[in-house]
């Protein structure tokens, strides 16, 4: 304790070390008072010091409760709101088997572009519908853009095995850099792949055709040629209606449409409301079946991919269009 004479009053400073919580670990005190010399007695020093210690402790008590209760309150809210989006999906999923009803015990094929978009984007259509369709991968590609072709193969098949397509007569390959290669700066033979289309129609009496849309989803060349050779499929198979994956822009304001795309389940709940016909998976079969397939692409799960994995909402629902074709 420093004690400073200063003209009619003293100036005292006091320093300590306070016990101030239940642990009783010492703290830091420092308290400086200002005592008239006319007729106050220094005992008052003994007051206000027992003082400011009840008000340290009882401050610092009630900062730790807050702080605790702020806490367990906000992850409480969290954990409500997760709850919440997961029953209003298992509610929704009763009623949203959607437009795969109406390709119950039909021929389907699905023509995708790379080993993994089978479940990066139709994952949702694979595992309704092949518990009530009769389903037929064709892959355009072996995704060979980096040298790993032959690995990508067998993991297609794993991830279709987990999907519910045991059967790998029902699965095709092409493996052809030279019209289909695949990479972002290669372009396709259209006519090639439109071929190689309508020769798996005829082969497995194909009754309808599952691709990407004009968009591709996620932009990919690869993707978009898909389309377009299944639009030339269509134009002369009148017989074959096809049916595109839509791209989710439902804004013109495009930072809208990315966090429409990678809201998840939310996005998915909330369009249920509106489209009826979209497919809608449940957090079970999400969570069971969908994230095990994408897992058997081992060649393919960097980063980003898992990040898509939780956050996309092509791993929750699927809406398709049916385009109408103009000869």
């Amino acid at each position: 304790m420093d004690v400073q004479p200063s003209g009619n009053t003293l100036l005292i400073c006091v320093t300590g070390r306070l016990f101030v919580d239940s642990e009783q670990q010492p703290q830091r005190y420092s308290q400086v008072f200002l005592l008239s010399q006319s007729g106050t007695n220094f005992y008052i020093l003994n007051d206000v010091f027992r003082l400011n210690y009840a008000s340290a402790y009882v401050l610092n008590s009630v900062y730790l409760r807050l702080n605790f209760w702020s806490i367990h309150i906000l992850l409480m809210g969290l954990l409500v709101l997760m709850l919440a989006a997961l029953i209003l999906l298992v509610f929704c999923v009763k009623a949203r088997n959607g437009i795969v009803d109406l390709w119950r015990d039909k021929s389907i094929l699905l023509v995708i572009a790379h080993p993994d978009d089978e479940v990066l984007f139709f994952g949702p259509t694979l595992v309704r519908g092949s518990k009530i369709a009769n389903f037929h991968i064709l892959c355009l590609t072996s995704g060979d853009s980096a040298g790993i072709g032959w690995i990508r193969k067998r993991e297609l098949v794993r991830s279709l095995e987990q999907l519910g397509i045991t059967n790998t007569e029902k699965i095709s390959i092409i493996d052809d850099p030279g019209s289909l290669p695949d990479g972002f700066t290669c372009a396709w033979d259209l006519e090639k792949a439109a071929k190689i289309i309508e020769e798996h129609i005829f082969k497995w009496n194909i009754e309808i055709l599952i691709s990407f849309d004009h968009m591709g989803v996620s932009g990919h060349p690869n993707h978009i040629s898909s389309s377009q050779a299944c639009g030339l499929v269509a134009v002369r198979t009148d017989n074959v209606p096809f049916y595109s994956l839509y791209s989710l822009n439902d804004f013109s304001f495009w930072p809208l449409n990315v966090v429409c795309k990678y809201s998840g389940m939310v996005y998915a709940v909330l369009k249920s409301f509106i489209i009826r016909d979209l497919v809608l998976l449940s957090p079970y079969e999400y969570l069971f079946t969908l994230v095990p397939s994408m897992q058997r692409h081992r060649s393919q799960m960097v980063w980003f991919r898992k990040l898509y994995i939780v956050f996309s909402c092509y791993m929750f629902c699927n809406i398709y269009h049916k385009i109408k074709v103009k000869e």
